[in-house]
């Protein structure tokens, strides 16, 4: 099935919005390493006063930094209120002193400037952020990373992962999921060493 695309896609926006989801879909976890306040800033044209802005590190998904509305700035601030700044003080609401914060991106319904009807807004989620590991293994699911290669065990190594194998009474499955055989060989004489040990 053909994957459907936001209609701002390929819009001459300034700034991040909700074309950058994949597929509409939430960005588990991206990571926010600065955040700016404006006095003034220009947005798609517009001269605004009082502008925050987020810099995201560099993702698949997005180069430009995000402009943060009233909410997205509430559930930063709300998120990391007690989080430590670089003097060591909480944040307490101060979300220009945050670096590097990791929060999850979601699309919510919000008032149009443009015409006063309701469009989809681009939004730090209220729902925690994916841990790293977690993140990790969404990357290599949907296609945006690779899944690091395992280590293939060589025939010198043989005793070497069977003495470790049987310290932590690992089998030949546990083995596998960390480990490639370099050939059938070594993996039936693994087999083989171990056969005391249950898989």
């Amino acid at each position: 099935m053909e994957e459907g695309i936001y209609y701002k896609r390929g819009s001459k926006s300034d700034f991040a919005s909700v074309d950058m989801l994949p597929g509409g879909k939430d960005i588990p976890r991206i990571v926010i390493e600065e955040i700016k306040f404006h006095e003034k800033l220009t947005i798609n044209g517009r001269k605004e006063t009082e502008q925050w802005t987020a810099r995201f590190a560099p993702n698949p998904w997005c180069s430009k930094e995000m402009v943060l509305n009233s909410t997205n700035k509430t559930r930063i601030a709300k998120a990391h209120w007690n989080d430590p700044v670089e003097d060591g003080t909480p944040c307490e609401g101060r979300i220009n002193l945050l670096k590097n914060i990791a929060v999850r991106l979601t699309k919510e319904e919000a008032r149009d400037v443009q015409n006063g009807g309701t469009t989809w807004g681009l939004r730090i989620s209220k729902m925690e952020p994916a841990s790293e590991a977690e993140m990790q293994k969404w990357l290599i699911d949907n296609g945006y990373a690779q899944a690091p290669q395992k280590k293939a065990i060589q025939e010198n190594q043989v005793q070497t992962i069977v003495d470790w194998a049987k310290k932590n009474k690992f089998g030949i499955d546990q083995i596998a999921e960390k480990y490639d055989f370099a050939s059938d060989a070594v993996k039936q004489a693994i087999i083989d060493a171990l056969d005391d040990i249950p898989e």
